[in-house]
């Protein structure tokens, strides 16, 4: 992977396999057992892959910022 690669999505590599994106978001939860949004991305298909890159655009936004807050608050609980 480049440099400009990662910085344009998350990567995760385990072993031979890579995902990037949203494919990356769906590992990372089902590794983490948050499987209702897991499972609500999965069902959402390619609008994960959609919303996945408009936030990876937007990731100065102050919209996309303030739902960072509101996720990581969620997550604390």
């Amino acid at each position: 992977l480049t440099i400009e690669q990662c910085a344009k999505q998350v990567y995760v590599i385990e072993g031979q396999d890579q995902y990037g994106g949203a494919s990356a978001i769906r590992y990372l939860l089902r590794k983490r057992k948050n499987w209702l949004i897991y499972l609500l991305l999965t069902a959402s298909g390619p609008l994960a892959d959609y919303g996945y890159k408009w936030v990876a655009r937007n990731r100065n936004s102050n919209l996309v910022k303030m739902l960072n807050k509101v996720v990581i608050k969620l997550n604390n609980r």
